[in-house]
């Protein structure tokens, strides 16, 4: 199992957790780096700013797997605009 590190306080986090369990900080699988983040809100509701580099700074929106326990996000700036983002390595929650 491949261990990640929250980027808000450093706490170990996991893939299937959907926040650090250490300072709450929602957390996002994202598929195009393939790595967790910790994430961080936005004044625009729905979107997140990414703390882990190399994505660092990028806005993400949950995809609409989110309503189904899966914290796979899509980036805003991708042409992809679907409602579902489609993965091989999905994260589920819970």
């Amino acid at each position: 199992m491949k261990i990640y590190r929250c980027q808000a306080c450093d706490q170990v986090v996991y893939f299937e957790n959907t926040q650090c369990m250490a300072c709450g900080a929602p957390l996002g699988f994202l598929s195009d780096h393939q790595l967790l983040t910790s994430l961080e809100a936005t004044q625009e509701g729905g979107v997140w700013r990414a703390l882990a580099p190399p994505a660092q700074g990028q806005l993400y929106r949950m995809c609409q797997n989110s309503a189904h326990g899966v914290i796979s996000l899509k980036s805003i700036n991708d042409a992809y605009r679907g409602e579902f983002r489609i993965n091989t390595n999905m994260a589920v929650s819970k």
